[in-house]
């Protein structure tokens, strides 16, 4: 498919065998990174997950109860907010989607090439 596919693919393959503690800290360490960039780089959550940042730069994930969750109409009239100022270079570029609005409103979200490969790489390996 493309260079970040076959790397994220690489990654699923070794990282099935790592201990559960070695993968929990890798999960974190995303996680962190991905909530820090969401609260950095995105205004829709700025606001949303400072609960997580009242106690330093890195998330208080006891607090995780007091994000709000964000409903399908909230994505609807917040897309523009909902969109990274800056996306890292490794993500790729941002692409806009649209739903085919069975509800009878589309949905317009944004995706990285790398959360694109990501999903591909997740459906070959249940499919394969």
């Amino acid at each position: 498919m493309n260079d970040g596919y076959d790397r994220y693919v690489s990654l699923l393959s070794q990282s099935q065998h790592f201990p559960a503690a070695r993968l929990k800290a890798l999960q974190m360490r995303g996680l962190n990174r991905f909530l820090q960039h969401a609260r950095d780089h995105v205004p829709a959550y700025r606001e949303r997950l400072s609960p997580l940042f009242e106690t330093g730069a890195d998330p208080d994930f006891s607090r995780w109860e007091e994000v709000p969750v964000l409903t399908r109409g909230q994505v609807q009239l917040e897309s523009r907010e909902l969109r990274a100022a800056s996306v890292p270079r490794q993500a790729g570029a941002a692409q806009t989607k649209h739903t085919s609005g069975s509800t009878g409103t589309p949905l317009i979200h944004h995706r990285s090439r790398l959360q694109h490969a990501a999903n591909q790489a997740v459906l070959d390996r249940l499919y394969n």
